[in-house]
């Protein structure tokens, strides 16, 4: 799953964060967090999952 991760993946850390990624690098990516636009930095290996937007 990590090594599928794109832009604009809606996903949920192992912290319980849900955000929208906007960048994807080799060890982290950037995510959107709210309407704000809050961002955050965070590594591959802290994401839990990808949402599945067509089982919402």
């Amino acid at each position: 799953m990590i090594s599928s991760l794109e832009k604009n993946d809606e996903i949920v850390t192992r912290g319980g964060i849900m955000g929208k990624i906007i960048i994807v690098e080799e060890n982290y990516v950037i995510l959107e967090t709210s309407a704000e636009r809050t961002k955050l930095k965070v590594t591959k290996n802290g994401i839990a999952t990808k949402i599945n937007k067509e089982t919402e």
